[in-house]
């Protein structure tokens, strides 16, 4: 059984990308074009890892690795920041 990667990202582009590399390499995705819908997600599928763009609308990423991270349902999944945000300050807000 595959692996399954949810990538949340509000652009399109990058979306595709991410899901034809991870497919290419064997991995099942879903995706999620905002952070409320990265959370239903996740609820839902519990994917095995989830790349979650920062900068999102209705729920920034970083408010919604937060609600998943106090469910105790979803508070086990992997997550990998996924952002073009390059600061020091972001990065340590990030951890």
């Amino acid at each position: 059984m595959k692996q399954l990667i949810l990538i949340a990202d509000d652009d399109a582009k990058h979306r595709k990308l991410l899901t034809d590399v991870l497919q290419a390499e064997g991995y099942a995705t879903l995706t999620a074009e905002n952070g409320e819908l990265a959370i239903k997600t996740a609820r839902t599928a519990k994917p095995s890892l989830i790349l979650m763009d920062i900068q999102m609308p209705l729920i920034d990423g970083l408010s919604a690795i937060r609600v998943l991270k106090s469910d105790r349902d979803t508070r086990l999944i992997p997550v990998i920041a996924v952002t073009a945000l390059a600061m020091r300050e972001d990065y340590k807000r990030m951890l």
